[in-house]
């Protein structure tokens, strides 16, 4: 219900006014005098004043005055009413604010349609303030959720610094011990655990690597990328004579082939990293008598694919497996990488302005696709 505040100095007058309202249905409260009105005004929720122009003490445009000088109370809809039928007076009670302005004597029609129009702008104005200060609130959430995540990304940074450095340099040490023991004459058995353990070491490494290059891209400043003039075909050949001897030794095949000879601008490290991530993984999950295959032509964008005849990727989880620490359902994908590996290529190969995805084709159930601006 509507609560109205009439102020007049003469109670017939406010009878008069509330008996004109009374088909609205508005709660009507009534004050004789200026200073009576405006205490009103500060203590009772209101959506509409008519006050008369002519009262002693504080007529209807000091009240009027006031109503606008005070925060609380300066959009209060307000209609003067008064006898004077000139237009000095008009203008006065307009100039100080008034929302409208009626002559006495009262026109009944008049009266309800102009305080019915004023009630529905006061109320769509309550609507749009409200609407405003639940977003503000929303707004004072988000930014107590956006500084809280900050945090947090900033302590997930520091650590993963401190783990990679307690890992690197004992990493590092083992592995060099272990490639010493290797030159020592030893029988079948303790070569092949050596072996073992060296690639495990070497695996380590490679994941202390992976999640501190990881750690640059993630971070605001990002990773400063060495650029240079890669030639596609010869990083390729390069990557599967590294892991020959680990295909042979799981009896897979591994054949590098080239198209076009394509060149990119690229950092030739992290570009070699990814590549490794990916043969690794192909290599590692291919069965004996498998093949892997690298691949490098250009249309508009330099491609490499990397496949493997090794088990599908199930699609649930092609549209994951890019994700942060994710696992294939089956354990199926970077697993040796703690579900770091792809997420590292991803992007490493994003930072160079290209892309990659993973597809399944008629000749590799797996065959991942790296996508590069030509240089």
């Amino acid at each position: 219900m509507a609560r109205l505040l009439l102020v007049d100095d003469e109670s017939r007058n406010l009878d008069v006014l509330e008996a004109l309202l009374a088909p609205i249905r508005a709660q009507c409260l009534r004050a004789e005098n200026g200073r009576s009105a405006l205490a009103i005004a500060e203590r009772e929720p209101l959506d509409l004043v008519l006050v008369d122009f002519a009262m002693p003490g504080l007529d209807g445009v000091d009240v009027l005055t006031h109503l606008r000088r005070t925060p609380h109370l300066e959009d209060l809809p307000v209609i003067v009413i008064t006898g004077y039928h000139d237009r000095e007076h008009r203008l006065a009670a307009l100039e100080a604010g008034a929302d409208d302005f009626l002559e006495k004597p009262i026109d009944a029609p008049v009266l309800l349609a102009r305080v019915k129009t004023l009630l529905r702008l006061k109320a769509s104005r309550d609507e749009v303030s409200a609407s405003r200060d639940e977003l503000a609130g929303l707004n004072a959430v988000l930014a107590e959720r956006h500084r809280a995540i900050v945090r947090l990304q900033k302590e997930h940074r520091e650590l993963m610094q401190f783990v990679i450095h307690d890992l690197k340099n004992p990493l590092a040490t083992l592995t060099l011990s272990l490639e010493s023991m290797g030159d020592a004459p030893l029988d079948e058995l303790t070569r092949e655990a050596l072996d073992d353990a060296l690639g495990a070491s070497q695996r380590l490494q490679q994941m202390v690597a992976d999640l501190f290059t990881i750690s640059r891209l993630d971070s605001v400043a990002g990773l400063p990328l060495e650029l240079e003039r890669v030639e596609v075909g010869e990083l390729i050949d390069a990557v599967a004579r590294s892991y020959a001897r680990m295909a042979a030794t799981k009896h897979v095949s591994l054949v590098a082939t080239q198209h076009d000879h394509p060149v990119v601008s690229a950092d030739r490290a992290i570009l070699t990293r990814v590549l490794e991530n990916l043969a690794e993984n192909s290599l590692r999950y291919t069965p004996s008598n498998g093949r892997v295959s690298f691949e490098t032509h250009q249309d508009s964008d330099v491609i490499i694919r990397v496949s493997n005849s090794g088990p599908a990727i199930p699609g649930d989880d092609r549209g994951r497996i890019f994700q942060k620490f994710a696992r294939g359902a089956e354990e199926s994908v970077s697993s040796s990488h703690a579900g770091i590996g792809l997420y590292f290529c991803k992007r490493a190969v994003e930072a160079h302005g290209g892309g990659i995805d993973v597809v399944e084709t008629t000749e590799f159930p797996t065959s991942f696709v790296i996508r590069l601006p030509q240089r």
